[in-house]
């Protein structure tokens, strides 16, 4: 899973990444 939570303005694809 992700190991941290980004904040909602940042994309998707972003979170995914930094899976």
């Amino acid at each position: 899973g992700v190991e941290f939570m980004p904040p909602r303005d940042i994309p998707f694809d972003v979170k995914n990444i930094c899976k």
